[in-house]
């Protein structure tokens, strides 16, 4: 269902751009290219005429005003809205996977952790882009990882539709090998003249 959402949402892209550029380029076109471009003599009166530019000008206004609105709509999606008795409550996406990362960085078997949230009409998915320390099961990790951010984000944040927590690790790290690397970078350098000596 996600590869069918993410075509549907590249051919709305596409058309998207091109409603676009057929709307700029034709107003510009009836704008700016108003000099006997046209052999009849009636269409010709009529685009170099008040009606010609008339068309132009909000051909390129109806075109910048859909590309703003879809501007908003991407931002509004950014945002996951509910209601409450009190009113509607707005919750910004990057508060969630600010949330999402302080949790899963609390793991000890974690290193580093990347989440991305994509908003749902009822509810939410989460990926998540890991680094793990090769000294735990890399199965048991991500399961716990993948329940603890379910049950936390619905807890937190009273979302109770949590469509999937998908978990990507990217690679693991030995606990030694970076611990014998923080050390070297922090031993203090010898002073010249003790070298010198």
């Amino acid at each position: 269902m996600s590869y069918f959402n993410n075509v549907f949402k590249i051919i709305s892209l596409c058309c998207i751009i091109l409603y676009t550029a057929v709307f700029v380029v034709g107003g510009v076109f009836f704008v700016v290219y108003t000099k006997g471009r046209f052999p009849s003599a009636s269409m010709d009166a009529f685009v170099q005429g008040f009606w010609g530019k008339f068309v132009g000008i909000v051909a390129i206004l109806l075109g910048l005003a859909f590309i703003v609105s879809q501007y908003l709509a991407t931002k509004k999606e950014d945002c996951i809205a509910f209601d409450s008795p009190d009113g509607e409550v707005v919750i910004a996406v990057s508060a969630i996977e600010d949330f999402v990362k302080r949790v899963t960085n609390s793991f000890w078997e974690v290193k580093d952790a990347a989440p991305t949230i994509e908003p749902r009409d009822d509810g939410v998915a989460v990926e998540m882009k890991v680094v793990l320390w090769d000294d735990k099961n890399i199965q048991s990790t991500t399961a716990k990882i993948q329940k603890t951010i379910k049950e936390q984000i619905q807890d937190f944040f009273g979302l109770a539709n949590v469509h999937q927590v998908k978990v990507f690790v990217m690679k693991t790290v030995s606990r030694e090998a970076v611990s014998e690397k923080e050390a070297k970078e922090k031993a203090a350098p010898v002073p010249e003249e003790e070298e010198s000596a």
